[in-house]
């Protein structure tokens, strides 16, 4: 039987050591520890970041040629390393799977971030909108949306913010008009109790309102409040407003409450979109919507 020539870490296996011991997780959620020699085991993980030939990677694992060759059999047995026959193989594992669509379903996705806990975890949603759906994503950050995000995360990752309704960029001298001209989808994810109400009333007192104001665009908005605002008469009958007038409103989904981080109870108070699911469900609102 041939030998496997190239070698690379399994990127399914997390790995955490100290100078003692080395604990390694693999997908399966199985935990193992390895005490003999730690550093050495470390030493062949640093090096497998990338596809290495089998000559080579024992050269670096040093002693003697039958204890290089034993711990290359040990570790490839536990699955912190995967083997193969050719580079083109062992390269391909460190590839996403799920390669972009060659064309993204639009041209520009405006995101409003409104003041909610849920505002902390929307950049990797955001990312995925990127991906998936538009070749550009604007984001719009409310003043209080600024109490649990700052805009210089979502500038590193390439977005363009927008916080001032006054704030002239690239030439842009209105950009609630630009922006709720030029979006194909305009999204507000989280959608708070205070900015709900003030799309139901057509109070256009901040940048997002505005924007959602002056669109033809479809809109999505996603709440996120605890269960007894949701309830509140008042909300209820915001959200049931704004959906008669067309928007799409997505129902909330399970989470724990901050007020109850205590018990194990979760409640329909989350986002109701999230990474896995965001992009099928924007689809199938644009999809819909342009039938």
């Amino acid at each position: 039987m041939p030998v496997d020539q190239y070698f690379v870490r399994n990127p399914l296996v997390t790995i955490i050591a100290n100078d003692s011991v080395l604990i390694f997780q693999k997908d399966d959620s199985k935990t193992s520890c390895i005490r003999s020699r730690p550093e050495n085991v470390l030493k062949v993980m640093e090096a497998l970041r990338t596809p290495q030939f089998r000559e080579d990677i024992l050269k670096k694992i040093g002693g003697g040629q039958d204890e290089a060759e034993n711990l290359l059999r040990q570790l490839t047995a536990s699955g912190l390393i995967l083997s193969f026959a050719d580079i083109d193989t062992a390269e391909e594992v460190l590839r996403r799977r799920d390669a972009p669509p060659t064309q993204l379903l639009c041209k520009r996705v405006v995101v409003g971030i409104t003041g909610t806990i849920q505002a902390a975890f929307i950049l990797p949603l955001l990312l995925e909108l990127r991906r998936w759906i538009a070749e550009r994503v604007d984001v719009v950050l409310t003043a209080s949306a600024l109490r649990f995000v700052s805009a210089q995360a979502f500038e590193y990752c390439g977005f363009c913010v927008w916080t001032d309704v006054f704030e002239r960029q690239n030439n842009v001298a209105v950009p609630h008009i630009t922006l709720a001209m030029e979006a194909d989808l305009i999204l507000v994810i989280p959608a708070s109790a205070s900015s709900i109400s003030r799309f139901a009333s057509g109070a256009c007192s901040d940048l997002i309102s505005l924007i959602v104001s002056a669109t033809a665009a479809p809109v999505i908005l996603v709440p996120s409040m605890n269960p007894a605002m949701l309830a509140y008469k008042p909300n209820a009958t915001n959200i049931q407003a704004l959906r008669n007038l067309g928007m799409y409103v997505a129902e909330p989904g399970l989470a724990f409450e901050l007020c109850e981080l205590s018990t194990d109870q979760l409640h329909f108070s989350g986002s109701g979109l999230n990474p896995s699911n965001i992009t099928q469900s924007i689809e199938a609102v644009f999809r819909t919507y342009h039938k």
